[in-house]
């Protein structure tokens, strides 16, 4: 954590405290009344920053995601917009109806759960081609050329 002293246009200082000092995690505005009281509270919530939450903050619109529901069902939607804050990830289906609004931590909780996946970029053909070789390779084996 780091202390500065802001000085505000009217002259006054503001004492302020930075709990992340890298800035890649939240923000948390806390003022409580009286100068130098102390140092502030413990976050009000807890912030996982790990590599799920790093995968959901590079998302970029246009990206598809695999989800899976309570009952095991899949379903494909796309990133159709990211709030500017990176906040809120509205997702649509195929037909361009809304599907899914996630916060990112809840999209970021997913991703570690293993109830979204990221659908790889690669060409639908292109992966039905490779599926069908891997599977006649499984069942027969590998032919020489």
């Amino acid at each position: 954590m780091t202390e500065t002293d802001l000085t505000l246009p009217d002259g006054r200082t503001l004492h302020v405290y930075d709990t992340d000092p890298g800035g890649d995690g939240l923000v948390v505005f806390w003022h409580h009344g009286t100068p130098n009281l102390g140092p502030p509270p413990e976050p009000l919530v807890e912030v996982v920053l790990d590599h799920f939450a790093d995968l959901a903050a590079t998302l970029e619109r246009g990206m598809w995601i695999e989800f899976e529901g309570e009952g095991g069902q899949l379903a494909f939607a796309k990133l159709a917009w990211v709030s500017p804050l990176r906040g809120t990830y509205l997702f649509t289906n195929r037909q361009g109806q809304k599907a899914v609004s996630l916060t990112a931590d809840e999209l970021a909780d997913r991703f570690r759960n293993d109830r979204a996946r990221l659908v790889e970029a690669e060409p639908l053909v292109d992966r039905a081609f490779v599926s069908m070789m891997a599977s006649l390779e499984e069942r027969f084996g590998e032919q020489p050329a």
